[in-house]
């Protein structure tokens, strides 16, 4: 359909696009004939063949973004995924543009929770002393 902007040519891009693919592709037909791709190459074509421009920005983006995690990934420390409700997203993406602004960069998810997280964990740990204190001295 589209013009591609993007080449599929690693084993890794293979296997992130065709899982996304697998993931999103409503029509029946669509995944059969995805099936058959077993090489970057042959999902390339595929992509070349059935993916409007927005899709196949949609499939860079995540290509993108599972080879940013896997380059920010810690031997042994295994990222994890999550599911938000679309409030939760929104106020999410409202903290991290307002951070952005602040900061005068992009902070990803995982520093914002992780920033927010210790900090909250850091307030309640130092309210539950006082409360374990308050209690001794009675």
């Amino acid at each position: 359909m589209g013009r591609p902007s993007y080449k599929i040519t690693t084993k890794e891009d293979f296997y992130s696009a065709y899982l996304y693919l697998e993931r999103n592709l409503d029509s029946y037909s669509l995944q059969i004939e995805l099936k058959k791709a077993k090489e970057p190459e042959q999902l390339q074509f595929f992509c070349d063949e059935h993916l409007t421009p927005d899709e196949w920005k949609r499939l860079k983006a995540t290509i993108l973004a599972k080879r940013k995690r896997n380059k920010d990934s810690v031997p042994g420390k295994q990222s994890k995924n999550i599911t938000l409700s679309p409030t939760a997203f929104r106020e999410i993406s409202k903290l991290q543009d307002n951070l952005e602004d602040y900061l005068g960069r992009k902070v990803s998810y995982s520093e914002l929770i992780e920033g927010s997280f210790s900090h909250f964990n850091d307030m309640l740990n130092d309210d539950v002393i006082k409360f374990i204190e308050l209690d001794d001295n009675n």
